[in-house]
């Protein structure tokens, strides 16, 4: 997501992002990184909401289409059984 919103930015690492925006954690904490993380992403989906939007809608495409995928591959399955293969 970062990447996403800040492309300008020279690396998307989290100690990195959270320099850039002033956002002070104890490094290698696990709830520290999990908080710091979350102020990120928060600050990432309120700088680029399209960019979000279009995260979301690119989640729902990929859904939809690995479900028809999986149709036809049953389908597929379907009519080489029927044609006895």
């Amino acid at each position: 997501m970062a990447r996403l919103a800040w492309p300008h930015l020279p690396n998307h690492k989290l100690t990195n992002l959270a320099r850039e925006f002033g956002i002070s954690y104890r490094v290698h904490d696990a709830m520290e990184d999990a908080r710091c993380a979350g102020e990120i992403l928060q600050l990432a989906a309120q700088s680029s909401a399209a960019v979000y939007e279009q995260l979301l809608a690119a989640s729902r495409v990929e859904s939809q289409v690995n479900g028809r995928i999986r149709n036809l591959r049953a389908e597929a399955k379907a009519r080489a059984r029927n044609a006895g293969l």
